[in-house]
């Protein structure tokens, strides 16, 4: 029996199609998801790992998926000031909250 790929969009590309600002309500759903996603998942072996709207990832099912990237992949607006100018790996739950909160500023403000 072959498998079928997951239908996944990242948010980013749903604000994109979308062209309009999120209700309240859907970011309170979207913010909630993500933190659970991320609650659930544990960074325990990645270092120096963020994620924007691009790596927020909604499946056709409506649950959340977050892909982390390294750091030095993203532009300098999305890196949490404890990784500016890091010369060694860092791991925080803290800059995973940043990450969040950064998200949910771009997605209010519908700035992509």
């Amino acid at each position: 029996m072959l498998e079928t790929l997951e239908q996944q969009v990242s948010l980013a590309e749903v604000l994109e199609v979308r062209g309009a600002q999120l209700t309240e309500f859907e970011i309170l759903i979207i913010l909630l998801t993500a933190s659970d996603y991320l609650f659930n998942f544990r960074l325990v072996e990645e270092k120096d790992v963020v994620f924007t709207l691009n790596q927020i990832l909604i499946t056709s099912d409506g649950q959340i998926k977050i892909q982390f990237i390294p750091f030095t992949e993203v532009p300098s607006e999305y890196i949490p000031p404890e990784l500016n100018g890091a010369t060694s790996p860092f791991n925080s739950e803290s800059r995973i909250v940043w990450c969040l909160g950064n998200c949910c500023i771009l997605v209010c403000h519908c700035l992509i």
